[in-house]
C-alpha cells in the first residue's frame, strides 16, 4: 500500500517536473522570438502608420523590467520629401517603471539619448517633417501651431537620469520656393539633467535658434507658449552665454507662469 503511494506520488512529481520543463522551454522561445521580431515589428509599424523608414542595428527590450536599448536608429523621410535623412541616433536606453505605464504619469530611472544628427526639413507646403511624423504615429491631425488654453492635456512625465549627448543638427526650408535655404548647427550637447518634468527642462540644454527649431519640432500639446519662448529669446539676446544652472533655473520661473 506504501509502495503504491510512493509510486503515485514519484508519478505526480514527474508529471509536474515535465509541465515546468515545457513552460520553461516555451519561455526561452517566447523570450528569442520577442528579442528577434521586435525590430522588424516597429520596422514595418512605423512605415504602415507615417511612411517614414526606420532602420535598427540592434535592439533589446525586457518586457519584465522596462529595460529597453537600441543601437543604430535611423528614420528616413518617405520619398516624396526633397530630403531623405530625418534621424541619426546612435544609441537609445530606458529604464522605465512599468506601473508608470498604465498611469497618468511616465516615469523613467534613466533614459540615455545619443544623436549624432536631425534633419528637421520643411517642404514646399510649409509642412515640418518631425510634426508630419509625430502626428502620423500618434493618429492626432496636425493642429497648426502652439498649444491653446483649452486644448489636450500635456502628458506628465518624469526623468530622474536624462543622459543627453546630441551632435548636429541641420534645418532645410523648401517652403518659399526654388532654391531651399539650409543652415546647419553645431550643437555639441552632452550633459546630464536631473528630475527631468517638464517640456521647459526637457529642451533647457539648447540654446537660440536651435531652441526655437526644437520647440516648433514637437508636437502641439508639448510646445511652449509664444510669451515663454520670447522670454528665452530675450534673456539670451540681453546676458549672453549663461550658466547651466542659471538657464535651468529661468526656465523652471518661465513654467510655473504657464497658464
Amino acid at each position: 500500500m506504501n509502495y503504491s503511494r510512493q509510486l503515485s506520488r514519484s508519478a505526480r512529481g514527474g508529471l509536474i517536473f515535465r509541465v515546468l520543463l515545457v513552460i520553461v522551454v516555451l519561455g526561452m522561445f517566447a523570450a528569442a522570438a520577442w528579442v528577434v521580431l521586435l525590430p522588424s515589428l516597429i520596422v514595418s509599424t512605423v512605415r504602415s502608420k507615417t511612411g517614414y523608414t526606420v532602420k535598427i542595428s540592434q535592439m533589446s527590450a525586457n518586457p519584465f523590467t522596462g529595460k529597453t536599448q537600441l543601437n543604430g536608429f535611423v528614420i528616413r523621410n518617405p520619398d516624396f520629401w526633397p530630403e531623405p535623412e530625418f534621424v541619426d541616433m546612435r544609441r537609445f536606453s530606458a529604464d522605465v517603471e512599468l506601473r508608470s505605464l498604465f498611469s497618468d504619469r511616465f516615469v523613467a530611472d534613466e533614459i540615455e539619448l545619443d544623436v549624432a544628427r536631425v534633419v528637421l526639413v520643411r517642404d514646399q507646403r510649409g509642412k515640418l517633417n518631425a510634426m508630419e511624423f509625430s502626428n502620423a504615429l500618434s493618429g492626432t491631425p496636425d493642429s497648426g501651431g502652439a498649444r491653446k488654453d483649452g486644448g489636450t492635456k500635456q502628458q506628465a512625465f518624469l526623468i530622474k537620469h536624462l543622459k543627453l549627448k546630441f551632435d548636429r543638427m541641420t534645418y532645410a526650408d523648401y517652403s518659399g520656393g526654388g532654391k531651399p535655404v539650409t543652415k546647419e548647427y553645431k550643437l555639441g550637447i552632452d550633459q546630464e539633467l536631473r528630475d527631468v518634468d517638464s517640456v521647459a527642462k526637457l529642451i533647457a540644454p539648447f540654446t537660440g535658434t536651435s531652441l526655437a527649431l526644437i520647440n516648433d519640432a514637437l508636437p502641439a500639446k508639448y510646445k511652449l507658449d509664444p510669451g515663454v519662448m520670447q522670454n528665452i529669446t530675450d534673456m539670451l539676446k540681453g546676458a549672453g552665454k549663461k550658466t547651466e544652472e542659471t538657464f535651468k533655473g529661468l526656465l523652471d520661473s518661465l513654467e510655473k507662469k504657464k497658464p
